[in-house]
């Protein structure tokens, strides 16, 4: 890249001084065998060179492809329909670590594995004298793809919306205890899943955001998730 703007800002002397030839040195240091990285050029090209090469590495996420890794974790709210009225699912908590790599278009791709946990309980009176209580683990395994706005930074400085679907398989068990004679109970499902992701992420740096991001999760046998939480994001 430096040769390429070296040649065409040589190619622009030309025009600034005639007289000056490629390869045979700088008029005001002849020891020197190339004339655009002469440090005294009267011209300043090397300092034009120094210039442009300092702004093209300082170019921001949106006009450059690169890789990313990022972390999510928050709460959800689990609704599975267990088929009895007095069951209730109590808020939980979702985590998921993600690596993917964004395109010069501001479209990302990436894998994610995710994790959720919520207890739940049955009103007394309902499966024994006291009720039951137990716990919903689900493990999901996604390929997401988002779009990054990228546009609205320019209008908000640093903030950028995105929204994204994303689709793969969940594994997700349910242990269950009675509360008056101990007596347990497991269950699981396991299939396809999807989700949809929505969030705004807010530039920390050039390479590191941090956002707010929302997540509805559908699986088998009417499993529906809702999750909110933050959202880090690390390219390089």
């Amino acid at each position: 890249m430096k040769k390429l703007l070296s040649t065409f800002l040589s190619l622009g002397c030309l025009f600034v001084m005639p007289g000056v030839v490629l390869g045979q040195g700088c008029p005001s240091c002849p020891t020197y065998p190339t004339y655009p990285t002469c440090p005294t050029c009267p011209t300043n090209v090397n300092q034009n060179v120094q210039y442009v090469d300092s702004y093209a590495g300082n170019s921001t996420p949106s006009d450059a492809e690169r890789f990313y890794v990022g972390g999510y974790g928050g709460t959800n709210w689990l609704n599975q329909r267990s088929g009895h009225p007095r069951i209730h699912d109590k808020r939980g908590y979702a985590g998921a670590i993600s690596g993917g790599y964004k395109f010069d278009n501001s479209v990302r791709v990436e894998g994610e594995v995710a994790y959720r946990r919520n207890d739940y309980k049955s009103g007394k009176h309902s499966y024994g004298e006291n009720g039951l209580k137990g716990h919903t683990s689900t493990w999901t395994y996604m390929g997401n793809v988002l779009y990054d706005f990228d546009q609205v930074s320019e209008y908000v400085p640093n903030v950028v919306p995105y929204v994204g679907v994303g689709a793969g398989y969940m594994h997700s068990d349910t242990h269950a205890k009675s509360k008056s004679d101990s007596r347990t109970a497991r269950g699981n499902r396991k299939g396809a899943a999807a989700q949809a992701i929505a969030g705004v992420g807010y530039k920390l740096t050039d390479t590191t955001t941090l956002g707010v991001e929302y997540r509805y999760l559908v699986g088998k046998h009417n499993y529906k998730d809702h999750s909110v939480g933050l959202a880090l994001r690390q390219a390089f």
